[in-house]
């Protein structure tokens, strides 16, 4: 892809482009499209046409492709099968009977969150199928629900240094020498007491669960429409609901396995994939075979063709969260082609101080990671300079490398087209842009607390006279 040179503020159009489309159709698959044409016209002029598809086909053919792509669609497949069993209506039935009051309801969400810790695809799909059917008896909002899941998904996988998200980062710092090989685990925990966005993101959190964190506007007024009942016009049928038997439907032939049958796969899914290495695709692998035996145990009515068929539309539902996924790697393609990343990390140099660079670092970096949907990537590049910058102002690494990571799960929080956001209102049964718009103020509150403190960390480690 054309190279990055000269492009300065300009590569910040397609990105704009994006996001503005993303907000006024509430489209975001369409808004990616538009934005990636976008940037290969300003690339490669008239060929434009032919580079996106090349550019297409170099994304769909990166192993990191093919393995979303192959995980989103059996997480699909195994909420499916779950579902044409009776087990997601069981569950929730079951949620509603154990946790009395909506405060422990969306604690216990926020608890799943946490515990679902190992990879961010499987939080955000897991968490939300659990719980989404219990929300609705509880009359609370699907955007109440999605912005829990969220907020469960990358600032849980970075606070826990077992997660896929952990991993390559500990990789990352021992490929660029901050530490010895094999001792990068131990910079990483070093780091997370300066995890400060994480932090502050699932404070906020058991803070809302609780009544201490109001609802802001638009999620007060999601809230208030679950609450009288009211159609939300912005709700979408969530990856389960559409696949869930109708009312009426022949029992199965074990009712009282169904609860454990849905439950037990979700469980199994990260221990399988903390045991083997972290991969996920090993992980949904397994539960996804589990899920089809302990379906035959239920004993669904209609046999193995009803489960098979849940299966099936269950990875048919994934084609759209896929897409996004996929076609929002492109746009990170072209934002590379074109430099934004060194850009923003120019612009942001001359300002730099010792306890001033830590809270330069997440707002520069977090405004990255929210436009472009790129994270590791994010991290990948802006990592050398940032240490050699670091170093060069006298700033404290451990803060300074917290606000790097930190960065990144801010965007993946609240990116509109990042792979957890989309995943989250997916599983949740919220639209996407509903989902942003409703978890912005929060994600962006907790922004502010995580500048603040870095500001004041950084003061307070810079050595003296820095």
């Amino acid at each position: 892809m054309g190279g990055s040179e000269g492009w300065g503020a300009l590569s910040l159009l397609p990105t704009l482009l994006v996001l503005g489309l993303a907000v006024a159709t509430r489209r975001p698959l369409e808004a990616l499209i538009a934005g990636a044409l976008f940037g290969h016209l300003l690339l490669f002029g008239a060929a434009f046409p032919a580079a996106f598809l090349e550019t297409l086909q170099a994304v769909m053919a990166e192993p990191a492709s093919v393995w979303v792509t192959l995980v989103v669609l059996l997480f699909g497949a195994l909420v499916g099968i779950l579902a044409r069993s009776g087990g997601s209506r069981a569950f929730g039935e079951a949620l509603a009977r154990r946790l009395r009051t909506r405060p422990r309801l969306l604690l216990g969400a926020w608890l799943l969150g946490v515990v679902t810790f190992v990879d961010d695809y499987l939080n955000a799909l897991a968490v939300g199928a659990a719980f989404r059917s219990a929300a609705d008896r509880f009359r609370i909002s699907r955007a109440k629900l999605a912005w829990v899941v969220d907020s469960t998904a990358a600032p849980v996988c970075v606070l826990i240094p077992a997660s896929t998200w952990t991993a390559f980062l500990i990789g990352l710092f021992e490929e660029g020498g901050l530490a010895a090989p094999g001792a990068g685990g131990a910079l990483y925990l070093s780091l997370i007491p300066f995890l400060l966005y994480p932090w502050a993101a699932l404070l906020l959190v058991v803070g809302g669960a609780v009544g201490l964190v109001p609802d802001f506007r638009g999620m007060r007024t999601a809230e208030r429409r679950a609450a009288a009942g009211d159609a939300d016009p912005e709700a979408v049928a969530a990856l389960d609901e559409s696949l869930e038997p109708p009312p009426g439907h022949p029992p199965s032939k074990r009712p009282g396995l169904r609860a454990p049958a849905f439950l037990v796969p979700l469980l199994v899914l990260p221990l399988v994939t903390l045991l083997l290495g972290g991969d996920a695709l090993l992980g949904v692998s397994a539960a996804l075979a589990l899920a089809v035996l302990l379906a035959g145990a239920v004993g669904p009515s209609g046999g193995f063709g009803i489960v098979a068929d849940g299966a099936l539309r269950g990875m048919e539902a994934m084609l759209h969260p896929i897409g996004i996924v996929l076609v929002s790697f492109v746009l990170r393609d072209v934002n590379d082609a074109l430099g934004l990343t060194e850009w923003v990390i120019g612009a942001v140099e001359p300002l730099a101080t010792g306890w001033m660079l830590p809270a330069l670092v997440f707002v520069a970096l977090a405004g990255v990671a929210f436009a472009t949907g790129s994270f590791w990537g994010t991290y990948t590049v802006s990592l050398p300079v940032v240490v050699g910058l670091g170093g060069a102002v006298e700033a404290s690494l451990p803060l300074t490398l917290g606000a790097l990571v930190s960065a990144g799960a801010f965007g993946s929080h609240a990116c509109p087209y990042g792979d957890s956001t989309v995943l989250a209102a997916k599983s949740s049964g919220c639209g996407i842009m509903a989902h942003v718009r409703t978890q912005l103020p929060y994600a962006l509150l907790a922004a502010g607390v995580a500048t603040v403190g870095f500001v004041v960390l950084g003061l307070l480690l810079a050595p003296s006279g820095a």
